[in-house]
């Protein structure tokens, strides 16, 4: 009976260490896929980054065009309304001339 007895503890010490195995295999496969996971998110959270800095060069070229296009509207602006006055100017005076010539 006592070899009976050693032969069974074995047993159920062979099936506790299969099962224990198994539950072991079992997490090592989750973190496995845990890491598998994360390393994906890593590589999208890289592109991402790299399209938020392409988007973040864009838009400083774009702040770049706008201010030089905004400061040649000032100087257009400026040379515009001068023209503008200068020609009103020679308008008036030649009417003036004008009605001056036509009154003697």
């Amino acid at each position: 009976m006592l070899v009976y007895s050693q032969k069974n503890a074995q047993t159920e010490e062979l099936a506790m260490s299969e099962d224990r195995l198994t539950r072991i295999e079992n997490k090592l496969d989750q973190l496995a896929e845990a890491m598998i996971a994360m390393a994906r998110m890593e590589e999208k959270m890289i592109t991402l980054f790299r399209r938020m800095d392409k988007y973040d060069e864009s838009q400083g070229k774009i702040d770049t065009r706008l201010q030089a296009v905004e400061r040649n509207n000032i100087q257009t602006n400026t040379f515009g309304y001068l023209v503008d006055k200068g020609v009103w100017i020679i308008l008036g005076a030649a009417a003036a001339f004008l009605v001056k010539q036509l009154g003697q």
